[in-house]
Order: C-alpha cells, then sequence, then structure tokens
C-alpha cells in the first residue's frame, strides 16, 4: 500500500546481533536481525536485550551494547559446557550491571589462557626432555620471555643441576 510505513522501507536499515559461542563462529550459533528505520531498530534492540529505554543512544551505540552482551553470553554457555541461560532478573542484562550467578548458583568458567601461559606449559615438559646441556641452553635462548616465569626457570634450573651432575 502506497502511503503505508511499516518500518520495513527502503529508508530503513538492517542489524545483525550475532551470538559467537566463545572464539567459535558457527553457522549453528543464533542471531537476531532488527530491519526497520532506526528509531523502530532501535527499540526492538532494547526490547530484545533488555537494554534501558531511558538511555538516549544510537543504532550504533545499541548494536556495540548488545553485541558485547551475546558474545559475553555466548562465550559465558560455552565455557559451562552448554548451560542454560537464565533471566538476570529484570530489565538490566549482564553486561550492564546485572547479576546472573547470583542465580545461576555458578561460578565463571576459567578465562583463557594467554599465548604466553599456553607457551609455558608447552616448554615444561620440553625442559624435562632435554638431554644436554646445549639442549637446555637452546631452548632457553628461543624461549627467552617464557623463561621469564619463575616456575618454568625453576624447572630450567633444576634440570641444568641433573645435567651437570
Amino acid at each position: 500500500m502506497e502511503g503505508v510505513d511499516d518500518g520495513h522501507s527502503m529508508r530503513g536499515m538492517s542489524v545483525t546481533i550475532k551470538v559467537p559461542e566463545s572464539k567459535r563462529y558457527a553457522a549453528d550459533n543464533p542471531w537476531l536481525v532488527f530491519h526497520g528505520r532506526p528509531a523502530v531498530v532501535a527499540d526492538m534492540i532494547r526490547e530484545a536485550f533488555g537494554l534501558d529505554p531511558d538511555k538516549e543512544l544510537s543504532v550504533f551505540e545499541l548494536a556495540l551494547n548488545a553485541q558485547d552482551a551475546a558474545t559475553k553470553i555466548g562465550t559465558l554457555r560455552a565455557g559451562l559446557g552448554g548451560a542454560t541461560v537464565i533471566s538476570s532478573g529484570g530489565s538490566t542484562p549482564p553486561a550492564e550491571g546485572g547479576n546472573a550467578w547470583s542465580q545461576a548458583g555458578s561460578t565463571p568458567a576459567a578465562p583463557e589462557k594467554t599465548e604466553l601461559e599456553l607457551e609455558i606449559e608447552r616448554l615444561t615438559p620440553a625442559v624435562e626432555k632435554v638431554t644436554t646441556v646445549a639442549e637446555l641452553q637452546e631452548l632457553w635462548a628461543r624461549n627467552q620471555e617464557a623463561f621469564k616465569d619463575a616456575t618454568l626457570m625453576a624447572a630450567y634450573k633444576a634440570k641444568g643441576k641433573s645435567l651437570s651432575a
């Protein structure tokens, strides 16, 4: 019908909010798509994510806040082995200060390890496997940053003593 604006006209916009699980962006992860004029899209995002309707934010700012909440929920769900998301108990989602943990009776998943932490985990058994002082020194020379870790350095020194004996 001419003259009727249903919010999906050519003057509108489309915003997609994806819910990734951890660092995986699989095709089967859920997403929400909002179509319409900017004011309509903003209202739909506020309603869908329980964002404060009194906060004057642009559609872009709302989309960023909603994506942040979706990412945190997806990461949390993946870290808890596919746990079910429950209400935060009000209109404020966890990304804006709510506390879903008090309702869940659980603790958050352990944070993902840094590259350095992973490197230290890889090097610890490598220190034990070397058979000469020269190999041990070469391992240290190639990974000096990781050997700043006190535990790894202690293992290095102990292995060096045992090889020198």
